[in-house]
C-alpha cells in the first residue's frame, strides 16, 4: 500500500485500490519515470481520477477514458479531455488526489482550465469531491460545427 497508508482513511484506501485496479495498466506514466516516487504515485492516482470522471460523463470504456488523459507539465490545468458519443459535448477535466482525503482546487487550476475554452461556449461548471480526490469539469458545446466522433 505504500508508506502513509496508516493515516489514509479507509474509504480513501478503497478508492485508491479501485482506481489503480481499473486504470494503472491503461494510463501512461512515461513522463514520470525519472521523477521522485512520491510525485509519481500522486500522478498515478490523479490521472485515474480524471479518467474515471471521463468514463462516467461520456459513458465510455476504461480504455477510451485512459486514452483521453493528457495530464502533464504544460497542460494548462486540463488533465483529461472527453467528448460525447454524438460529438456535440466536450468535457475538460481537472483532477487532484490526496491520500488524506482533502484534495481540492485552491491553486486556481480550475480557473486556468476555464480560460482555455475561449472558442467554446461554457455550459456548465461543477466541482465534486469524493474521499481523497476532487474533480472539476467544464462542459463545453462547440460554437460552430461539431467535434469529431469517437
Amino acid at each position: 500500500m505504500g508508506k502513509g497508508a496508516q493515516s489514509m482513511p479507509l474509504e480513501v484506501q478503497h478508492l485508491k485500490r479501485a482506481l489503480l485496479r481499473e486504470f494503472q495498466d491503461r494510463i501512461s506514466m512515461e513522463d514520470f519515470e525519472q521523477r521522485d516516487p512520491t510525485e509519481r504515485e500522486t500522478a498515478l492516482l490523479s490521472r485515474p481520477v480524471s479518467a474515471k470522471a471521463a468514463r462516467i460523463l461520456a459513458d465510455c470504456t476504461s480504455d477510451e477514458a485512459a486514452a483521453w488523459v493528457i495530464d502533464g507539465w504544460d497542460d494548462f490545468g486540463i488533465d483529461c479531455v472527453a467528448f460525447s458519443a454524438s460529438g456535440s459535448e466536450l468535457w475538460l477535466i481537472q483532477a487532484k488526489w490526496k491520500d488524506t482525503g482533502t484534495a481540492g482546487f485552491d491553486d486556481g487550476g480550475g480557473t486556468q482550465a476555464g480560460t482555455r475554452t475561449e472558442e467554446a461556449r461554457t455550459t456548465a461548471t461543477s466541482t465534486t469531491s469524493t474521499s481523497g480526490c476532487s474533480c472539476s469539469r467544464i462542459a463545453c458545446t462547440a460554437s460552430s460545427g461539431s467535434l469529431p466522433a469517437r
